[in-house]
């Protein structure tokens, strides 16, 4: 389970930021970004002058936050915003997001949503930030909003695979005044120490040809580890070569032992796959297992189908294409046209036109996901996977699907419901 909602980073980071940057305007001012891989040291009082004496503590637990006297509280969609007055332009806001693993890797894809909705956005400094526990980047910019000038400073910080963005701006002319609370709030920022995590570099490691295992040492994947590298040893070899893949790295396997650990080490509820880090992340519980296929596919699928014309992976265009090839050779051991079939008879079947696009993410994932898996199949049992590649991989799925088999979306459904309703 990882496409767009893991598929597309900007669906992480846009709810909060863009709340932020709405009322940028258009500028002709070319940026000036720092050259990759210089790091400059940022301005910084050794000692704060600001005092805290408020504690926020986020509604998921994830974290806590000290704040000045007075300040007020609001939550603006996905980030929670702290400022001197309701009506004060200043602001320092903290939001969450999902698969993070290097901090300044993280910093510049929120520095490029920034930068994409103001043009005269200009980073001013950046270099190493060093939070609670948590190694960070911070980048100090400027940006004109509303034709005034301001000025911020961004922190990103990553705890395990979770990502916080705690970023302060105030009108240029404020800045300065406003920067020793800023700096003291962020030094006061506190990621959850959740009971029972215990850390990624105290996990275990089994190594195989195509896979690296990681699991916490006396766990329940630790104790089934050996099982556990054959299905998905297995897994990967009969779909790289169902699927004519290669990889040129191994794929990292991170095995969570219950459900919490997962959610506190990874803010996410479900398995996934960060595609391009080469990494799957998945339940190994005692009364729960993931399927040992389908993140595996993501990874398969994204680094192996790439562009062409660039080397680069890519995700498809369609989220019902990917999760349903992930679906459909997850090796769960489940007949998924039956599953389809069910569907069909029961009068739950989505017609496929309402599950494109964003359509994907409006549905129940108990229908979508068994839905897609047995369209998927039927397509790669009727079509081959060259063709199927061919679809996957198009930026218009109806278009490419008649330009590749002279099909439309309609006939192929028709097609479908005529062999699920044999079942």
């Amino acid at each position: 389970m990882c496409m767009n909602r893991n598929a597309v980073f900007g669906l992480c980071l846009a709810i909060g930021l863009l709340v932020l940057l709405a009322c940028a305007p258009p500028s002709t001012t070319v940026p000036t970004p720092i050259p990759s891989g210089v790091s400059v040291t940022l301005p910084h009082s050794p000692t704060p002058s600001a005092t805290l004496p408020q504690t926020h503590t986020d509604a998921g637990g994830f974290w806590s936050i000290r704040y000045p006297a007075g300040w007020t509280v609001r939550q603006a969609r996905s980030e929670t915003q702290f400022r001197p007055t309701e009506s004060s332009p200043a602001f320092l806001g903290v939001s969450l997001h999902v698969k993070a693993r290097d901090p300044e890797a993280f910093a510049a894809s929120v520095v490029e949503l920034l930068r994409s909705r103001a043009s005269d956005f200009q980073t001013i400094d950046e270099g190493p930030k060093t939070g609670d526990r948590s190694p960070g980047w911070q980048v100090g910019y400027r940006r004109t909003v509303g034709g005034e000038e301001q000025r911020g400073t961004l922190v990103c910080l990553v705890r395990y695979r979770i990502g916080y963005v705690l970023l302060g701006e105030a009108p240029a002319s404020e800045f300065d005044a406003h920067q020793p609370d800023f700096e003291a709030m962020v030094a006061s920022f506190h990621p959850t120490d959740f009971p029972g995590v215990v850390p990624y570099e105290q996990w275990e490691t089994r190594r195989t040809a195509h896979l690296v295992f990681h699991y916490p040492p006396d766990s329940t994947p630790a104790r089934d580890i050996d099982r556990i590298a054959r299905l998905y040893n297995s897994a990967y070899d009969d779909n790289a070569t169902y699927l004519g893949i290669t990889l040129d790295r191994p794929i990292d396997v991170y095995l969570y032992p219950t459900r919490d650990v997962r959610r506190h080490m990874t803010a996410r509820d479900f398995g996934f796959a960060m595609v391009t880090e080469y990494e799957v992340h998945s339940l190994w519980a005692a009364d729960e297992q993931q399927s040992p296929g389908h993140e595996v596919v993501h990874v398969l699928t994204g680094n192996g189908w790439g562009d062409p014309s660039t080397g680069s992976g890519q995700a498809p265009a369609e989220a019902l294409l990917g999760e349903g090839i992930a679906v459909w050779l997850d090796h769960s051991g489940r007949d998924h046209h039956r599953q389809a079939a069910d569907l069909l008879a029961s009068g739950k079947l989505l017609p496929i036109r309402d599950i494109l696009g964003d359509g994907w993410f409006q549905h129940d994932g108990a229908i979508t996901y068994p839905e897609a898996g047995s369209f998927v199949g039927f397509m790669l049992e009727n079509l081959g996977v060259r063709k199927f590649k061919r679809i996957y991989l198009a930026k218009d799925f109806e278009a490419e699907l008649q330009a590749a088999v002279g099909w439309t979306l309609p006939d192929l459904e028709a097609s479908w419901h005529e062999t699920l309703r044999k079942y």
